[in-house]
């Protein structure tokens, strides 16, 4: 399974998630065993360190844990792909390295991702794209949104980014949703997607809380 390319990327925004970052392929049929394994680990290491303040140790809130992907979610996050997934993302990779995947309670409901790759040519400097997908039997508990929420709070701390964005299908209901909760502003369309952006600060948790409460319950 490939990524889809950076046209395909612009089409197809996720469900309940946005974008994916370009990842190294690994050819599972090609390349079992051991030396799958150690790729496996070395890509998914290089995920974690892109968020320099989550490379420590996980974060959480309330509702959902951010942690570093696992070898074993590869498998995970392979399996939890449905039509919604393919609809928005294409096939997707044969290695997905998320920046983190999310827990609720003890189990993977999903993942969250942010970048700031050069194909996505309407990022301005110190902007970022976060992406994200909550696998279908966990949809509806407010994961994305939670999950947004504290991967910002943790952006804010890193003095590197001044703006997070969502670039979305407008047939993409559940991920506008996301945007709206999460208080992101609609700017101008960017090939025919709903693109938004949000400021990032210091004090993240706190105009991330009277954003909520501004929008209503999650």
């Amino acid at each position: 399974m490939l990524l889809p390319d950076r046209e395909d990327r612009l089409q197809r925004p996720a469900f309940i998630a946005v974008s994916l970052k370009r990842r190294r392929r690994v050819d599972v049929r090609r390349d079992p065993g051991p030396v799958l394994a150690a790729r496996t680990r070395m890509i998914l290491g290089r995920a974690w360190q892109d968020l320099g303040v989550l490379r420590q140790q996980p974060c959480e809130n309330d509702a959902v844990t951010l942690r570093p992907p696992r070898a074993q979610d590869m498998a995970v996050l392979i399996a939890a792909r449905d039509e919604a997934f393919r609809r928005w993302l294409g096939t997707g990779s044969d290695a997905p390295a998320p920046t983190a995947c999310i827990v609720a309670g003890e189990q993977v409901v999903g993942w969250i991702d942010y970048d700031h790759d050069p194909d996505h040519d309407w990022l301005g400097d110190g902007e970022v794209n976060i992406g994200y997908f909550v696998f279908a039997q966990h949809r509806g508990n407010s994961y994305a949104t939670r999950a947004v929420e504290l991967l910002l709070q943790q952006l804010a701390r890193d003095a590197q980014y001044t703006a997070a964005t969502l670039l979305i299908d407008p047939e993409n209901e559940a991920s506008l949703a996301v945007a709206r909760r999460c208080g992101f502003d609609r700017q101008h369309d960017v090939r025919g997607q709903r693109y938004f952006t949000r400021s990032i600060t210091r004090d993240g948790r706190q105009e991330l809380s009277d954003r909520r409460r501004a929008c209503g319950p999650l």
